[in-house]
């Protein structure tokens, strides 16, 4: 009696089995053909050891006049952001001779000055240290130093962070403002910039396996620590979700969380450098004018944190 219970079980089992195999068949397939669709794109980028740069540039040459990030009322094409990203490339190569290795510290708030920065760095191989906007005293001095750049370019609208702590640095290295050009001309990014060309050669090759930027942990268990992203991470991390979101680069992608997290820097940013969207980027999430903005912007995606 118990062996025709045992079979009748197994049978019942096998049955469910079958059934829900069948009702999700159509949803495994898509899976397995966009999960193919993904390996292809990655194999590409690991053969070619392919850096950002070199991936974004098909873009650039698609759609040069397309928007790549949309920021209050400031609208930044493709072709752009690029042509700026070489004025970044050969300043800081003109100026400080940097190279393949060497890091700059990237302290601002979420605006594309941002991002064009790191990615005009990343053009000389420089590696870019994102430091959380939020930090304060010792705790910004160690994930600063901790990184060991040769400059730190901070956004004016935390000079007073930067100028409580100017004089406690124990490494030394340049210091330069981003915004506010008209108070602070001297050390303004933007001035310093503007007769640079936009035209960039690349004095040593960049691949996909150098690194990238540094994100640090939250520091919820000691001091924060820099985890390293290469190039080729950081392009993975943008094609993984945008093709497992079943995206396009016809999307518009928001972008409110801050970038200098993994999450919306990799992830969010990579909407548009890995996958070819339009960023819609906020400074901050706003709950009152999410929903607002998702209507007047066409927003067809964004992304969050639970």
């Amino acid at each position: 009696m118990n062996f025709l219970k045992t079979i009748v079980l197994e049978i019942f089992h096998f049955i469910r089995i079958a059934i829900f195999t069948v009702l999700t068949l159509r949803r495994d397939l898509k899976g397995a053909k966009v999960l193919k669709k993904i390996k292809k794109k990655l194999n590409y980028i690991e053969k070619y050891d392919i850096c950002v740069a070199d991936y974004f540039i098909k873009f650039v040459s698609e759609h040069p006049n397309k928007p790549l990030i949309i920021f209050n009322e400031s609208i930044w094409t493709f072709l752009q952001f690029e042509n700026y990203s070489n004025k970044i490339a050969n300043y800081f190569s003109n100026k400080y001779s940097l190279k393949k290795g060497d890091v700059v510290a990237i302290f601002m708030e979420n605006k594309p000055e941002y991002i064009v920065l790191w990615y005009g760095l990343s053009k000389l191989g420089v590696i870019s240290a994102l430091i959380n906007s939020n930090l304060r005293n010792k705790i910004l001095i160690h994930s600063i130093e901790i990184a060991k750049p040769k400059c730190l370019v901070y956004g004016h609208e935390l000079s007073d962070a930067v100028a409580e702590i100017e004089d406690d640095f124990t490494l030394k290295f340049d210091i330069l403002s981003q915004g506010d050009s008209v108070n602070n001309s001297e050390n303004n990014l933007e001035n310093l910039v503007q007769n640079q060309s936009e035209i960039f050669s690349m004095k040593e090759k960049v691949f996909g396996s150098d690194i990238l930027m540094f994100v640090y942990t939250s520091g919820t268990t000691g001091l924060p620590k820099p985890a390293v992203i290469k190039h080729n991470r950081f392009i993975a991390a943008g094609i993984s979700f945008f093709d497992s979101a079943s995206l396009t680069k016809d999307d518009v992608f928001f972008v409110t969380l801050p970038i200098y997290h993994s999450n919306a820097g990799c992830i969010g940013v990579g909407a548009g450098l890995a996958s070819g969207a339009t960023i819609i980027l906020r400074k901050k999430f706003s709950a009152t004018n999410f929903w607002k903005e998702c209507i007047q912007y066409k927003v067809t995606a964004f992304i969050y944190n639970l």
